[in-house]
């Protein structure tokens, strides 16, 4: 019942941080019209300085990328790294076995680091 509870409760925090940015994203588009008033000095291939505009969704984009693969990375390894100590106790010889599934959970979130990064490169 602990565990339904937690899951339950974290679920609708999801959906209401999902709601909030949504509805600060779109106030925010609303308020500049469609100008963001930050700018951003680019040098393009001849040393020329641009100013290029940079979105408010780029961010909130690489936020939620970083968040949810945080997130699934988290819940995947509560579960790999429950099941592989539980196999450890009863047989010592497969820790090696097990080892590399608890590394591609983590792989999630440093993958999600990563496609944040690059959508933050794209601003």
């Amino acid at each position: 019942m602990f565990k339904h509870e937690i899951m339950r409760i974290s679920l609708i925090l999801l959906v209401i941080i999902l709601l909030s940015t949504l509805l600060f994203g779109t106030l925010y588009a609303e308020q500049t019209k469609g100008n963001p008033k930050k700018t951003i000095n680019v040098q393009d291939k001849s040393d020329n300085l641009k100013q290029k505009t940079a979105s408010p969704w780029i961010y909130i984009s690489a936020a939620l990328c970083i968040g949810f693969s945080s997130i699934a990375a988290g819940w995947a390894l509560s579960n790999i790294g429950a099941a592989a100590m539980g196999t450890i106790s009863e047989k010592p010889e497969t820790a090696g076995k097990l080892l590399p599934f608890v590394g591609l959970a983590e792989g999630i979130a440093i993958l999600g680091l990563v496609a944040a990064i690059m959508i933050l490169s794209k601003a």
